[in-house]
């Protein structure tokens, strides 16, 4: 017998602040006190109210978990750090599994709308709260945008969340709304590239492409995006980006930079050949950088890069087959829903989202460190992806 609805209003309101919390951990003025421990606080107990509100005990993980185990446990044990790498390992299984819980627990079309709705909400008011920081004066460093983020870069990675969300109520609204949330994604846009983010320039235009698309997919009107796709292109190649003006895409053609950020990569190249079957260690792969900045250890701003050094090839071999194949079926369904659906769906915005993550975690290294805003955020949006794929199958509902 299930729970009243109140229960599963608090159960609501608990996830709510779980992933509130979790972008709090990277704002520069609006910070949680304590959010690097309200974050478990709040996860566990989303974890045990999905327990009870679902009247039964949802034990079964993704497959994802199960790669996850195989690929990482020998890292663990022949790794540098043995105690970090496997509290790191056990903090991945709860957000994972923990998030496939909580979405596996709602049982129909609205209340799986409601969670992805709340997750597209919050990426708005961060957006609006870096906005409002820009426009009194405080939200930059230097000649790049932070908004009221605590880098640049991260700012870059919420603008492009921010519009993909704009995007699904943009499409779903009428009127002043519509209005509204077109005026956001332009925001959004500007904030993108204002970052001086070279991934989220990247991003945000793969984005507008395909919104465009989206939008338009059934006219010929969606074609005309090319000519400035051209345009740009042109530029890029026989002229000069830097007539934009733009400091994102100054830095797109900035060598010296550029350098740098490889230098990274190789030093995590380097690492993978020192421990190249089973990796120096889940999670830990920075102590070994010999790349120091105001003496703290760096990560080598490359998702890839890093769990290949972590875990070695035979761990990024099992994770990328469990992985890909669910990023392989992800997109199938999306041309699927594309092709199929009138309007856009919300599974269709979660998985843009998720290649968008994909994409940004190139030059981050966010998407293995579950304890991170990005990182959180991809997960979240990757098991609510699973979990309504199945609810689908039974229910054949579509948001």
């Amino acid at each position: 017998m299930r729970i009243n609805l109140n229960a599963k209003t608090f159960q609501n309101i608990i996830f709510f602040s779980t992933i509130w919390v979790f972008f709090s951990l990277n704002s520069k003025f609006l910070r949680i006190p304590n959010a690097e421990i309200w974050r478990w606080v709040l996860l566990g107990l989303l974890i045990v109210l999905s327990f009870i509100t679902d009247g039964k005990f949802a034990l079964k993980p993704p497959s994802i978990i199960f790669f996850f185990i195989i690929a990482v446990v020998p890292s663990i044990i022949l790794g540098i750090n043995q105690k970090e790498s496997f509290i790191k390992f056990l903090s991945f299984i709860v957000v994972v599994w923990g998030g496939y819980i909580y979405f596996s627990s709602l049982n129909s079309k609205e209340e799986m709308e409601f969670a992805l709705k709340i997750m597209f909400f919050i990426m708005i008011a961060f957006e609006l709260q870096s906005v409002f920081y820009v426009l009194i004066g405080r939200g930059y460093d230097g000649s790049r945008m932070t908004g009221n983020t605590t880098n640049s870069n991260t700012l870059g990675v919420y603008s492009n969340l921010a519009f993909l969300a704009a995007f699904y109520w943009f499409s779903k609204c009428s009127g002043i709304k519509k209005v509204f949330f077109l005026v956001l994604m332009l925001v959004s846009s500007y904030t993108s590239v204002a970052s001086g983010s070279r991934t989220a320039v990247v991003t945000i235009f793969l984005n507008i492409v395909i919104a465009w698309f989206v939008i338009f997919r059934k006219s010929f009107i969606k074609y005309l995006i090319l000519l400035p796709i051209l345009a740009f292109i042109g530029v890029a190649v026989f002229g000069d980006l830097k007539v934009f003006g733009i400091e994102a895409l100054n830095r797109l053609v900035n060598k010296e930079e550029g350098v740098t950020r490889g230098a990274l990569w190789d030093n995590g190249i380097k690492i993978w050949k020192q421990y190249p079957v089973f990796g120096c260690g889940y999670s830990v792969s920075r102590y070994l950088n010999t790349y120091d900045v105001n003496n703290k250890y760096y990560a080598f701003h490359n998702s890839y890069i890093s769990i290949l050094a972590e875990i070695g090839l035979w761990g990024v071999v099992i994770l990328g087959i469990g992985f890909i194949s669910d990023i392989i079926r992800m997109i199938k369904i999306f041309f699927s829903d594309l092709k199929n659906e009138k309007t856009i769906t919300g599974l269709m915005i979660c998985i843009l989202m998720i290649i968008e993550l994909i994409v940004a975690a190139w030059s981050e290294s966010f998407l293995f460190a579950v304890g991170s805003t990005e990182a959180c955020t991809f997960w979240m949006l990757f098991t609510w992806s699973i979990a309504y794929s199945a609810n689908k199958k039974s229910t054949n509902a579509i948001i």
